[in-house]
């Protein structure tokens, strides 16, 4: 037996929320599909009415995906994934973290150092695991450090980190933020 190593690709994905099926047709529209997709109106539409694409079919809120090995049903919070010969298929979402890390382009270096220290599985306390916003002096910091603030808003308006509520942190009240989910 050989042990083999997935080589590293950058993928397309969207992740199937159950009612997205709007940004899903737009993502997986080919031009066989036409400009139907932009003036799609699901609030108007009939309960019970069929839509398909080149590559899915969306009946009664169960979403098909077609894939190379054929139909394949897409559950709410699988992740549709175009792959790299532009083929199309559903992923389950804890597989799909396991596989795949959200591309940091254009992220500093410092951006990608908070990220990569989130990720990191560890057993460490908060200061390592959260981004902590002290409202009394308007700053960020991270392990310890203040992270100039432009950093950090850049990373929530990406929607790469989230606030996750409030924390108790040095004897404060502070917001706290991690990695997206």
């Amino acid at each position: 037996m050989k042990n083999y190593t997935k080589k590293p690709v950058t993928i397309q994905a969207v992740q199937w929320n159950g009612a997205n099926i709007k940004e899903l047709a737009k993502f997986m529209q080919t031009e066989e599909d036409g400009n139907w997709v932009q003036e799609l109106d699901l609030e108007s539409m009939p309960h019970n009415t069929t839509l398909q694409g080149t590559h899915w079919i969306f009946d009664d809120s169960v979403l098909m995906i077609k894939t190379l090995e054929g139909l394949m049903m897409a559950s709410k919070g699988d992740f549709i994934i175009r792959g790299i010969k532009g083929e199309y298929y559903p992923c389950k979402p804890d597989i799909f973290e396991l596989t795949y890390n959200q591309e940091t382009k254009g992220l500093s270096k410092l951006q990608e150092f908070i990220l990569c220290s989130l990720e990191a599985p560890t057993f460490l306390v908060d200061t390592f695991t959260h981004i902590f916003f002290d409202p009394k002096s308007g700053k960020f910091f991270f392990m310890e450090v203040f992270i100039p603030y432009d950093e950090i808003i850049e990373l929530i308006d990406k929607n790469i980190i989230e606030y996750v509520g409030i924390k108790g942190h040095q004897g404060e009240q502070m917001l706290s933020y991690t990695k997206k989910s």
